[in-house]
């Protein structure tokens, strides 16, 4: 995959060009080209032989060799290419500090824009670059696969997510964005990697997946378990970390369960069934605020699991704009015992409650 990368800081130094580019290009399949900010005029040249990605910074505005220096920030120059190549996938970088430096407003703004389709912190290549890295490529491959669809209608999008009829139906209650049974490419994209891989209900990432078979993550990533589960999502832009769609693993732990003759919910029944067809013993999920079995939900806060009334409901900060066919977001009675936390954001009609939870006694010393 051929990226190209607009940056105005171009040496090797630790927040430099240079220095990224060679963390992308340590990927097999990526090749990342570093140019500095250019006059418009000169993207023409690229119309015949575009890239497969363009990486673009948000500061722009150093002086070049010869003294051109542009006026434009990141944002304007992703604008520019999303009206020339309005099919490819347009990522913006940048560093903590010019984040932290932007008013509530400007961040907001930049952080949702429709001309880039992902924000990718400096410090994260740094701190991660092979998971950067991948992340990179998936998302080039995943563009690369919604542009060779050649009919853009329902049937081709849902069948590129791998889905089965059953969960078609669900996708729909998503808000998939189409115009009649049309789609385009940029918003089927942003459909797929915001709304149904970010947000649980559809599909699972492996905490909410090992929490709903009631079961630790630590068990759900035995090789035994996964050799049962053939649930994993397979579709477009696939994470690295692995999703799993619920309805499969409901449907996997359900037959488990009735072949063995135990009885009960999912998440209390498939540890049983399990050991009594395997004969291996699965550690329960355990709830974050107790310490005991068999937690059920996930603290959207800390990302662990917690019992379903150790834990109220939550509205994270905009823009987590979930459809309702997703879990709903709750945040466990740890983060609000530990945690700072905007009482805001809390269910109204469960806040009072955040003061009594405050003043209990923590019950994992009790």
């Amino acid at each position: 995959m051929l990226i190209y990368y607009y940056e105005d800081e171009v040496s090797g130094t630790p927040f430099g060009g240079q220095h990224y580019q060679a963390l992308l290009n340590h990927h097999a399949h990526l090749n990342c080209e570093l140019f500095p900010p250019p006059e418009f005029e000169e993207l023409d040249e690229l119309t015949d032989h575009p890239p497969d990605l363009f990486l673009i910074d948000y500061e722009l505005s150093k002086v070049q060799q010869g003294g051109r220096k542009v006026s434009y920030k990141g944002q304007t120059l992703a604008a520019e290419l999303r009206g020339r190549f309005p099919e490819l996938p347009i990522l913006l970088t940048t560093n903590e500090g010019v984040l932290g430096g932007l008013s509530e407003a400007t961040e907001r703004q930049l952080l949702h824009m429709a001309d880039f389709d992902a924000l990718i912190k400096k410090e994260t290549f740094v701190e991660n670059p092979e998971k950067t890295r991948e992340e990179v490529f998936q998302i080039a491959q995943g563009f690369q696969h919604l542009i060779t669809i050649s009919r853009r209608n329902w049937k081709a999008l849902s069948d590129a997510l791998d889905a089965s009829e059953e969960e078609k139906e669900l996708l729909q209650e998503a808000a998939p964005p189409l115009f009649g049974d049309r789609w385009v490419t940029v918003e089927a994209a942003g459909w797929i990697r915001n709304t149904i891989l970010r947000f649980p209900g559809i599909l699972y990432d492996p905490v909410h997946a090992a929490t709903h078979l009631g079961i630790s993550l630590e068990s759900f990533e035995k090789s035994e378990v996964q050799k049962l589960l053939h649930a994993a999502y397979n579709g477009v832009f696939a994470p690295t970390d692995g999703r799993w769609w619920r309805r499969r693993l409901t449907m996997i732990a359900q037959q488990l369960a009735s072949d063995v003759q135990v009885s009960g919910p999912v998440n209390q029944a498939f540890c049983l069934a399990f050991h009594n067809r395997h004969g291996i013993d699965l550690d329960p999920a355990l709830c974050i605020w107790d310490g005991t079995p068999v937690a059920d939900w996930i603290c959207c806060l800390r990302n662990e699991p917690v019992k379903i009334q150790h834990s109220l409901r939550y509205y994270p900060d905009y823009p987590d704009q979930r459809p309702a066919v997703m879990d709903e977001a709750r945040i466990s009675y740890r983060a609000i015992y530990e945690d700072e936390i905007d009482e805001d954001l809390v269910d109204p009609d469960e806040r009072e409650l955040i003061s009594e939870i405050i003043e209990m006694t923590d019950p994992r010393e009790s």
